[in-house]
């Protein structure tokens, strides 16, 4: 498989998995429950405290941060 097709699989698999929890917790997500992510049994952490991380089969990074934006303020 083409590197650019296995990072395209590995992304459209996150986005499946992200909306899968959305779809079951409309009030926010755990970051245990989001990086419970696994892409042909191995498992990626999307969540990470240094924020951007860059999984070695992969060109680009593959992280997701938030920041939590207090009622009527914009968000970041």
């Amino acid at each position: 498989m083409v590197a650019s097709e296995v990072e395209e699989r590995v992304r459209a698999a996150m986005f499946a998995h992200l909306d899968g929890l959305a779809d079951g917790h409309p009030d926010g997500l755990r970051s245990a429950d989001i990086n419970r992510f696994e892409v042909d049994g191995i498992q990626v952490r999307l969540v990470v405290q240094p924020g951007i991380r860059k999984p070695h089969f992969l060109d680009a990074a593959l992280t997701i941060r938030t920041a939590f934006t207090h009622p009527g303020q914009l968000p970041p």
